[in-house]
């Protein structure tokens, strides 16, 4: 093995190692940590990643294992945060030095509770409030027919409107179609 390590050679990934590498993502939930489980001998960076994410894309059903062994790792975290969230801790009040009750820990409780509600129900129970997205759009193209606008409210489509001019003054485009290059420095630029 000492040879291998020293030539960077991969061992093949057997079906040994491929049932070690599910189970412990299926543990886990971290491909990561499952490659590195299932690979002991590795010495690379990735800790063998690289050469189960090959596998995957090459053999479709060891592709689908992984699948289900994700699945698996979050039904056991999603089945945890529920029996915290339905059984909080207890934690003793102490009065003068010495314990003289117990109260439920809600706190932590309460917002694995309300996570799990907005997750069963996200209509219902996920927060109402306006979120700012921010976009880099980098060769994007969105085809729009002229009867997508009707699907706008009426001030939304004279904002659209409005900008669709903003970006054909822009252009150098006339608002019949036509094209008018831009002009800098004296020269015509495309």
């Amino acid at each position: 093995m000492a040879k291998n390590r020293k030539k960077g050679l991969r061992l093949p990934i057997d079906e040994g190692r491929k049932q070690l590498f599910l189970e412990e993502l299926s543990r886990t939930g971290s491909v990561t940590a499952a490659a590195r489980a299932a690979s002991p001998h590795s010495v690379g960076h990735d800790g063998g990643l690289a050469g189960f994410s090959g596998l995957a894309q090459r053999d479709l059903n060891f592709a689908g294992a992984i699948e289900g062994a994700k699945e698996k790792a979050l039904g056991d975290v999603e089945k945890e945060i529920h029996r915290r969230a339905m059984s909080p801790p207890k934690r003793p009040v102490w009065h003068r030095g010495e314990i003289v009750g117990e109260y439920e820990d809600r706190n932590s409780s309460d917002k694995m509770l309300l996570r799990l509600a907005e997750k069963l129900n996200p209509d219902g129970w996920a927060p109402q409030s306006r979120v700012k997205t921010e976009v880099d759009v980098h060769g994007v193209m969105l085809a729009i027919c002229p009867e997508d606008v009707f699907l706008l409210e009426p001030s939304e489509q004279t904002t659209f409107i409005q900008l669709i001019d903003r970006i054909a003054d822009l252009r150098g485009e006339e608002k019949d179609g036509t094209k008018s290059l831009p002009q800098l420095n004296g020269r015509m630029e495309p």
